[in-house]
């Protein structure tokens, strides 16, 4: 009887650390399945953060689970500043030397149209601060006056789009000048400009708005028109 008793627990145990392997001879692992797997019915549920997934391991094969908090939802709020009215430049320059000047965004005229939950948007300094590390979409359009000026404006007038690192000087990332045109009957400016471009951004860098003047004539910019697009897109 005792001989039959260890019989059976030698064979159990073998059957409990057995590998079983479908289509083939030589199985990897406790079920090792070589071909296409059908599952024909399976229950539904809600998304919850608390499930898990399963997932091929292509360089083992191993199906395997990954957490589904893994990937983090991306801010993507956008933020999006306005000044139609009175638009002035602060009497600071964003770097010496640079030749602009930043956008005032007094709280008198300013619209911020879209919701800034993390107060990236600062109208005291008048520069976007970016609360985590990521990719940025931003779009800044400009227009002097009514958008053509009936001659030819000196120097290089234009826009840029800098950004400013703890107490570093600020650095050119963009700008865009205004264009002229030679006429036959008048010589013309077009004094509307736009940068569209993304920046990779760590949490804390600052964005600043300017424009060059040039010849700008001052007592014109309060006609003028200014708009910044920002968002998060990817991290």
């Amino acid at each position: 009887m005792r001989k039959y008793y260890y019989l059976s627990c030698i064979l159990l145990s073998s059957y409990a650390f057995s590998q079983v392997g479908i289509n083939t001879p030589t199985p990897q692992g406790t079920l090792d399945v070589n071909g296409n797997i059908m599952v024909r019915l399976t229950p539904t549920h809600a998304p919850a953060a608390s499930y898990n997934v399963l997932a091929v391991n292509p360089t083992n094969r191993e199906v395997q689970i990954i957490s589904t908090t893994l990937q983090s939802a991306v801010n993507g709020s956008i933020v999006k500043v306005e000044k139609d009215t009175n638009v002035n430049l602060a009497n600071v320059a964003i770097f010496a030397g640079s030749g602009y000047n930043r956008i005032n965004f007094s709280q008198a005229n300013v619209k911020i149209d879209n919701p800034d939950p993390n107060a990236n948007f600062d109208v005291t300094d008048d520069s976007y601060t970016a609360k985590s590390t990521g990719i940025y979409e931003v779009n800044y359009e400009f227009r002097y006056g009514s958008g053509v000026q009936a001659s030819i404006l000196g120097g290089v007038p234009g826009i840029g789009v800098f950004k400013k690192v703890g107490s570093a000087a600020a650095t050119l990332l963009d700008e865009r000048l205004f264009s002229g045109a030679n006429l036959l009957v008048a010589n013309i400016t077009i004094s509307q400009t736009s940068i569209n471009s993304i920046y990779k951004l760590t949490a804390g860098d600052k964005l600043l708005f300017g424009v060059n003047e040039g010849s700008i004539v001052v007592s014109l910019l309060s006609g003028s028109f200014v708009t910044i697009n920002i968002r998060k897109i990817s991290d």
